[in-house]
């Protein structure tokens, strides 16, 4: 009897070093795939199982923006994404000094891009077709239209543009009377259950020291939520749906709070004007809904800002530009506001004989 309890004993104790070796040497081996791969491993410790990247930081100035120098993933059924920053918390490449003609994009989660790679979202495929024109792309998803100025005032007019592109949809005017972000009825939530506490420190130390368990973390909730992931996101924009009444984007339809939208975008675009001309930018609003906005199209017109409404052929194409569930524009909606973006940009700037004014077609050598 005491012969086999050690024997026993041994089998438990050998086998205990063979699952701690094992480990360790899988810990390795996903190390060095993370490395030849050029993965990075914050994108597993802060995986997101949801569209929402976790990529934002509070700022007293903006409400919230995005945070430099990370790699953070969004995860639904429309599309799995991973959003790159930069040194100064744009979803853009490092920012050099240029002689090119300077664009300067300001806008929500349309013009940052949510679910399109870098290289198809409208601000990077203009770059691509004009020989002369660099751009830089500032969408920060949620932002209304107080924050984009707010942005613009505080750093935008540091990166000296030639133009500022600024691309709204009606529900950015709506949110510029939410200066509590977190009263903001657009934004969603994650539903993403919470552990115990003590469950969580060990869950976050263990993603801290351990590449493997970061991984297979994620991988096994990958495969478990994979087969839900469309009844999931659906369910998900339904709230939007409720939180925001009869618009996702969180559209205000009481008639009271109608009037202050009106009268306090009328005040943010007329400071728009006014910073802009005193630095000698040029400015453009471009309109990304499906519907026109003759409110703000009227206050453009008397003020003499440029605008480019693209409701009428966003809406004709209402039916290819949209993700399955996701209602924020795919690559072909991106392509649609670029080539009409395009057109705008040549009609304007081709005549003009300043260098540093003219911009020059690739493909037509202009």
């Amino acid at each position: 009897m005491p012969e086999r309890s050690m024997t026993k004993g041994k089998i438990v104790i050998l086998s205990v070093i063979f699952i701690f070796l094992t480990l360790i040497m899988m810990e390795i081996e996903i190390r060095a795939l993370f490395k030849i791969t050029h993965k990075d491993i914050e994108v597993y410790r802060k995986f997101s199982f949801t569209r929402s990247a976790d990529i934002f930081l509070r700022d007293e100035a903006l409400g919230y923006k995005l945070i430099p120098h990370v790699s953070r993933n969004a995860f639904c059924s429309d599309f799995k994404m991973i959003y790159t920053t930069n040194g100064i918390g744009l979803r853009e490449k490092e920012i050099q000094p240029t002689l090119k003609f300077k664009i300067l994009f300001l806008g929500d989660s349309l013009t940052f891009g949510e679910g399109v790679p870098i290289g198809s979202r409208f601000s990077d495929i203009l770059e691509n077709e004009f020989s002369h024109v660099y751009s830089i792309n500032a969408g920060v998803p949620g932002y209304g239209i107080h924050q984009m100025f707010s942005y613009l005032k505080n750093q935008g007019l540091k990166l000296k543009p030639d133009l500022v592109i600024c691309s709204i949809i009606e529900g950015d005017c709506d949110r510029a009377i939410y200066k509590d972000i977190d009263k903001a009825p657009h934004l969603m939530m994650s539903n993403e259950k919470r552990w115990g506490e003590r469950l969580m420190k060990l869950n976050y130390t263990l993603m801290d020291k351990s590449y493997l368990y970061s991984w297979l973390r994620v991988e096994f909730n990958i495969a478990r939520m994979s087969f839900l992931l469309k009844e999931r996101d659906r369910e998900e924009w339904q709230e939007v749906l409720k939180k925001g009444g009869d618009n996702i984007w969180g559209k205000i339809t009481v008639k009271n709070k109608k009037e202050l939208v009106k009268q306090e975008s009328f005040r943010i675009f007329s400071e728009f004007k006014d910073s802009l001309g005193e630095a000698h930018v040029d400015l453009l609003v471009v309109n990304l809904s499906l519907n026109p906005v003759p409110w703000l199209e009227d206050f453009f017109k008397r003020q003499d800002i440029d605008y480019l409404d693209l409701s009428a052929i966003l809406f004709e194409n209402k039916d290819r530009i949209r993700f399955e569930i996701d209602p924020h524009y795919n690559n072909f909606g991106n392509r649609i506001i670029a080539d009409s973006l395009e057109k705008y940009l040549l009609k304007k700037y081709n005549g003009k004989k300043d260098s540093l004014k003219t911009i020059w077609k690739k493909t037509s050598g202009i």
